[in-house]
């Protein structure tokens, strides 16, 4: 068998619902956001919804929920609050620092591809210390930059021999596709399992990706077409 840790290969992250816990820190802000200008803040699960979305998305639909004249003061209340609460209750799923460091070990390139915007991305990196892993980070930056694009623009940039898309929703596996990439699902983030039916794999803990990693660019397993379908089951299949 081929030991593919000596090729040239690129494993691409999403961060929320893959590398961070966006409940940690945008739950609250959406609470104490709305109950400071004396209004009910949506259920938690609706938030959820939108995690991993682009930002406009998630502001769009906060307008939606309260009157127009204090729609501006909401929205500016929530973006300040999810980035004071980055650095002080913010959470990495558990796992995720061993995980990083074990396939750091492994491969040449690694890269976080978000839908998230620019002071938030940078926020949470910094406060969770991942700038360590990365060799760089792609967020998104005008309203035509999508998950496929931004993968794109990636794998033009370092021209990997293979590459392993990871995320939690259904346009981080739709990047893979859409760029004849491998695609491995994060089925403890926020998509769910009907967001991941077309991954190459899932894993249900950080803690598993490594080994799935290994399964699927181990040996010949270098496109999604040489992938068997046993490994969508994931780690535990």
């Amino acid at each position: 068998m081929d030991d593919w840790t000596q090729r040239d290969v690129l494993l691409i992250f999403d961060l929320d619902g893959t590398l961070f816990q966006s409940e940690t820190v945008t739950v609250p802000a959406v609470r104490q956001s709305f109950h400071g200008i004396g209004l009910a803040a949506p259920p938690d699960t609706a938030i959820h919804d939108f995690f991993g979305r682009p930002h406009a998305d998630f502001q769009v639909w906060l307008r939606s929920l309260i009157p127009s004249a204090q729609a501006d003061t909401l929205l500016a209340s929530v973006d300040r609050r999810e980035l004071e609460l980055v650095g002080l209750e913010g959470r990495l799923y558990p796992g995720v620092p061993e995980m990083l460091l074990t396939l750091r070990a492994r491969v040449n390139r690694m890269a976080i591809c978000t839908n998230g915007e620019r002071e938030y991305v940078n926020r949470v990196v910094e406060a969770q210390d991942l700038g360590r892993y990365f060799d760089v980070l792609r967020h998104r930056q005008t309203d035509t930059d999508t998950k496929t694009t931004m993968v794109k623009e990636l794998l033009a940039r370092f021209r990997p021999e293979a590459a392993v898309m990871i995320g939690d929703r259904w346009d981080d596996v739709a990047s893979a596709r859409g760029n004849a990439i491998l695609s491995v699902g994060a089925g403890y983030g926020y998509g769910g399992t009907k967001e991941l039916l077309e991954t190459d794999a899932i894993v249900e803990t950080p803690h598993q990706l490594p080994e799935v990693i290994d399964r699927l660019l181990g040996g010949s397993a270098w496109s999604t077409t040489q992938v068997s379908t046993s490994h969508r089951k994931g780690v535990n299949g």
